[in-house]
């Protein structure tokens, strides 16, 4: 039965009431329209895992080692699809540093379409151009080989 006007006038001022005075609270009672999906994704997942469960049973019961390595990957997707994310909702991952032009398909690493290291690899002229990293870090590291010689001279060595 549809709610009549007052009453939905009515329900509507209460939401408004309840965001101004908890706007917390009222984020987490916001119904999530993914829920229902997402219980169906565990649900599926569950059950393909007590089915794998089963065969892996009913291999070892009958001494079907196929059968059991069936059962096993069963579990395996079952459980991949339980903890798994919709394709929708994935994030877009993209390279540090790279430019949107290289992320809209210029070609970074050199023609091939890979971005570009920006660093260079290890033995390549950007690697040996780029100052060393322990340069910023001289004065920590010389202390502590100070701190090390210092307690080595008093110890005689130990």
């Amino acid at each position: 039965m549809p709610l009549s006007e007052q009453e939905r006038r009515a329900l509507e001022e209460l939401e408004a009431q309840l965001s101004a005075e908890d706007p917390k609270f009222a984020s987490t009672m916001v119904s999530d329209p993914n829920r229902a999906r997402r219980r169906r994704r565990v649900l599926l997942g569950v059950l393909a895992l007590a089915a794998g469960l089963a065969l892996v049973v009913l291999a070892v019961t009958t001494r079907q080692t196929w059968l059991g390595a069936i059962g096993f990957l069963g579990m395996v997707f079952g459980v991949t699809y339980a903890v798994g994310t919709d394709s929708d909702q994935r994030p877009d991952l993209h390279v540090v540093g790279s430019s949107s032009a290289q992320r809209a398909g210029g070609s970074g690493g050199a023609g091939r379409g890979f971005p570009s290291v920006q660093g260079g690899f290890p033995g390549s002229a950007k690697a040996k151009a780029k100052p060393a990293r322990g340069a910023s870090n001289s004065g920590f590291m010389q202390r502590l080989q100070e701190r090390w010689d210092r307690r080595r001279r008093e110890n005689q060595g130990w």
